[in-house]
């Protein structure tokens, strides 16, 4: 008994082709300069939500809470959804897909926003 078995040996992986269109730089530069200002903007102003509240330290528990997940949005998330929104600008037609790294992605840079959302 003798089964048959196809293989596609194609080049490209056509699914994930079909997934991302890519975009012109004159449509991705001005993403980053919107989205770069804006990680580093969440950062600095909660550092300095955090020093001022980490003086009075008196009933100010969870602003401080607040300010310290609002700075680990900025600081990871921040750069993980710009990571992610840049995929399609730079990357070419044969970089390497890796499914388990698009979840691991998609999970850390979703977690710290839902998570001041949440407080």
């Amino acid at each position: 008994m003798t089964t048959n078995i196809s293989n596609n040996n194609s080049t490209s992986n056509s699914s994930y082709d079909k997934m991302i269109s890519h975009f012109p730089a004159s449509e991705c530069i001005p993403w980053l300069v919107v989205l770069i200002p804006e990680c580093l903007a969440i950062v600095i102003l909660n550092i300095i939500t955090i020093i001022v509240f980490v003086k009075q330290l008196q009933s100010t528990y969870l602003i401080i809470h607040l300010a310290i997940v609002d700075l680990l949005a900025g600081a990871v998330s921040g750069p993980l959804n710009v990571y992610y929104e840049m995929l399609d600008c730079v990357f070419e037609d044969n970089f390497p897909y890796f499914p388990w790294l698009d979840y691991l992605i998609n999970s850390v840079r979703l977690f710290f926003p839902s998570a001041s959302q949440s407080i």
